[in-house]
């Protein structure tokens, strides 16, 4: 096991921004760090020490980090928690470590002893480890506890490791085992944890760039390349457990694709900016489609399995790759995932068996009725088993009580898991733990036991349960891609939009995006809703564009958000700030109810004070083990609705909007730039350009509250045209913070349509080159369809709705 500091250069600076995140500077003095379910204590070595709960580290289960503020290097206590492996003595641990670190060029030094620790005799390793160029001392302490393997790790650069003994000694000195919360619990956790580990081995997943290439070339097949990247944060991979576990994506991956999954010491072409880019930045989750000499041809943005099944086959038809072996068999078409080849074999099924697969075939169609009857046609004719087929169809089309009857009794795994799932889809998780549990201790070499671990885990970023029941068609399609299409006039493209935006609301009154397609009532699905709701607004002299509004407002009022401060990312902070702006946008206007409109604004400022951070501002994650650290962007807008609102009727302390409006002016840089968060520290070189198209949004705020002026509005809006051209070679990327400085493409259309507002702050003779600039970046943004799109995962209809309100506003 290696140290954090083992990591690469690039790699290990991108550790430190994200842990840079979890704990502002300043934050109230930690006691004893409790961790009853792995059962130890420690404290922090001093007030000038952080910490915080991290991503596991390869081969572990748990990581825990306290670090020394402003170190320029690598100076840590680090408590890693493992499973046993075979290893049930510490010393036996050691050197089995000691044996990995002399094959390991990297390390020199090696020495060997023991010390007290924990009320033990604990043998210790330590050794010299080279990292870009610098050497660390590491020194790691090995325990077998509870059941677990634990090492407590102490590093620092070769020449201050004997300066920082004192306070390492400090933190190992109050480094103890505690009593497990519930030892028997534990046991049976550990266990469904090991079981649901298994979940997505049935893929051959290449270990190598290399590997996958090679296959790719050589089997004519797309590599399936996954992403899950979460920097300094203790999140599992959700994929295995999910997509990957889906009967029709497990079959269509191992048929058609080569899997492979992404770090970023892999090499591989496609990480090149010049190619396609993934900086050291990257972060989050997606999947990208790469041929064999990595160029990416396709960008999914969903782990959904009905999404994706969807997705991939579309890639397919454009690189269909290797011909079937048997044209004339239908099964093994319906695997690769040919459902009109497999239909065409299947237009008169005869058998038993040609029925079940035509239900089959439907089930994936989604044509929940037509699959029934199938189902019916085959046990008509004698087949066995069929109960599952026809529960799993019911599950899809949201029957859970038919599907739990129909299964209720069948002690075979998959209908063991699939009755769960129905049960658990109306009942919750408590009401079904005791036959999953059973069916883990009873086949856990199953793949269903796997599965059934993994839902009662909560594995992953998933609540548990997976997603059982088929989206809403419009919704689903709303999810995928539509080709770039730019247009030259602004006019055309806002009539476009406006028409894209009428067309493609759903009944309930909202939006698609990928974002929301778990949850449509989710933060990410109001504050969509509000967004394309704002942008429609000016246009309800347009009956149809009016109706739309009216129905996105009702969609927002009947759909209130509460702040979650528990969870690690919390979306509703967006939902709330759009929804605000929307319902101040809707007061001024006298559209719908004043009242009730009011009434919900004050709401919404009721929930931002509660969820207000200690430092003035707000964000969308916290860490565990901190109280938060606020991000300007997202403090700045809170501080355009709140003023909005307040100016509209709503209860808005002005105490709230001046410590907002103090956060965002303490991540004041230079040259127009502002830092993501105050905590940042000043000027940051080599980051302007990540700050470029966020910063018009700053200064603009603090305009508005007298803490800028007309020269800092322009020197921010420069700061966006000198890298504008630079940051737009984000487009369409998926994944977070891939370009070198860390952009997302995510800033782009939001960062227009801000920087469009800023215009009003400036003399209307200098807005020229601003507005010339913002119409073309706008309009680049632009596709077939009449959407628009930056970012694939937040989608088309949230890009339309924040073009329309930048084009708009450019143009006035």
């Amino acid at each position: 096991m290696q140290s954090s500091a083992s990591k690469p250069a690039n790699g290990r600076r991108a550790i430190f921004f994200a842990l840079a995140l979890l704990i502002p500077a300043g934050a109230e003095e930690a006691k004893d760090y409790l961790n009853e379910e792995h059962g130890f204590r420690i404290r922090k070595p001093g007030e000038e020490w952080e910490m915080a709960v991290g991503a596991p580290y390869p081969g572990t289960r748990f990581t825990l980090k306290t670090w020394r503020k402003g170190a320029t290097g690598e100076e840590s206590v680090t408590v890693f928690v493992a499973d046993l492996q075979g290893v049930t003595e510490a010393t036996a641990a050691r050197d089995a470590a000691e044996k990995a670190r002399k094959q390991d060029q990297r390390c020199s030094g090696i020495r060997r002893g023991s010390r007290e620790v924990a009320g033990e005799s604990a043998p210790w390793l330590a050794f010299e480890y080279e990292s870009g160029g610098i050497s660390y001392t590491l020194r790691q302490h090995y325990f077998v506890h509870h059941g677990s393997h634990f090492i407590v790790q102490c590093a620092a650069g070769a020449a201050r490791f004997k300066e920082l003994e004192g306070e390492f000694t400090a933190a190992l000195e109050s480094f103890a085992f505690i009593p497990l919360k519930d030892a028997e619990g534990a046991k049976v956790k550990a266990l469904l944890k090991e079981v649901a580990g298994r979940c997505g081995s049935e893929i051959g997943w290449a270990k190598s760039w290399e590997e996958a290439a090679s296959r790719a070339k050589k089997e004519d097949k797309l590599v399936v390349v996954v992403v899950e990247q979460y920097r300094g944060l203790n999140i599992e991979r959700y994929a295995p457990s999910t997509l990957f576990m889906d009967t029709d994506v497990v079959a269509l991956m191992k048929e058609r694709f080569v899997a492979f999954q992404w770090n970023d010491r892999c090499g591989a072409p496609f990480e090149d900016p010049a190619t396609y880019g993934l900086g050291p930045f990257t972060f989050g989750q997606g999947i990208l489609f790469a041929d064999s000499d990595g160029t990416v041809v396709a960008n999914a943005v969903s782990y959904d399995p009905f999404y994706f099944d969807e997705f991939a086959r579309g890639v397919l038809k454009e690189r269909p790759g290797a011909p079937p072996e048997d044209a004339g068999n239908a099964e093994m078409l319906l695997r690769r995932g040919d459902l009109d080849a497999t239909a065409a074999l299947l237009l008169s099924p005869k058998t038993a068996d040609e029925w079940r697969l035509k239900a089959s075939l439907l089930r994936r169609q989604r044509k929940g009725d037509d699959a029934l009857r199938a189902v019916g046609e085959a046990r008509a004719r004698g087949a066995k088993g069929i109960d599952v087929d026809e529960a799993v169809i019911r599950i899809r089309m949201g029957k859970f009580a038919e599907a739990e009857r129909l299964l209720a009794g069948n002690a075979e795994p998959e209908a063991v898991f699939w009755h769960a799932l129905a049960k658990g889809m109306q009942q919750g998780l408590e009401p079904v733990r005791a036959e999953v549990e059973a069916l883990v201790a009873r086949r856990a070499d199953d793949r269903w036991a796997w599965r059934a671990a993994a839902m009662m885990c909560g594995q992953g970023m998933g609540s548990g349960l997976d997603r059982a029941a088929w989206h809403e068609e419009a919704r689903l399609a709303g999810c995928m891609t539509s080709p770039p299409e730019p247009v030259a006039e602004a006019d055309r493209a806002e009539r476009d939009g406006i028409e894209f935006l009428v067309r493609t609301q759903l009944r309930d009154g909202s939006w698609p995006s990928p974002h929301s397609l778990a949850d449509p009532k989710s933060a990410p699905g109001v504050a969509i809703a509000a967004i394309a709701g704002s942008a429609l607004l000016p246009h309800q002299a347009d009956k149809k564009a009016e109706a739309a509004v009216r129905s996105a407002l009702k969609f927002v009022l009947e759909n209130p958000l509460e702040t979650h401060p528990d969870r690690l990312f919390d979306y509703t902070i967006w939902g709330q700030i759009f929804s605000l702006r929307f319902l101040a946008e809707c007061a001024a206007a006298k559209f719908g109810d004043h009242e009730e409109i009011v009434e919900a604004m004050d709401d919404i400022v009721g929930e931002l004070r509660k969820g207000r951070f200690s430092d003035g501002g707000w964000a969308y994650f916290k860490a565990e083990g901190s109280e938060g650290a606020s991000i300007g962007f997202v403090t700045a807008a809170a501080l355009c609705a709140l003023r909005d609102a307040k100016a509209a009727g709503a209860d808005v302390p002005a105490k709230l909007l001046e410590k907002a409006a103090e956060y965002v002016a303490s991540t004041k840089q230079k040259d127009g730039a502002f830092a993501y968060f105050s905590a940042a520290g000043p000027n940051q070189a080599g980051r302007e350009a990540e700050a470029a198209l966020r910063s018009p949004l700053y200064a603009m705020a603090l305009k508005r509250e007298g803490k800028c002026d007309v020269p800092g509005v322009c020197e921010s809006l420069d700061l966006y045209l000198k890298f504008r051209e630079h940051n737009r070679r984000e487009r369409g990327k998926n994944l977070c913070h891939t370009s070198p400085e860390g952009l997302a493409s995510y800033y782009l259309i939001f960062g227009y349509a801000f920087a469009a507002e800023a215009l009003s702050e400036i003399p209307a003779g200098a807005r020229a080159k601003y507005r010339d600039a913002l119409l073309e970046d706008v309009l680049a943004m632009r596709t077939a369809d009449g959407g628009f799109c930056d970012n694939p995962s937040i989608g088309r209809h949230y890009g339309a709705a924040m073009a329309l309100r930048a084009l708009r506003l450019a143009k006035r």
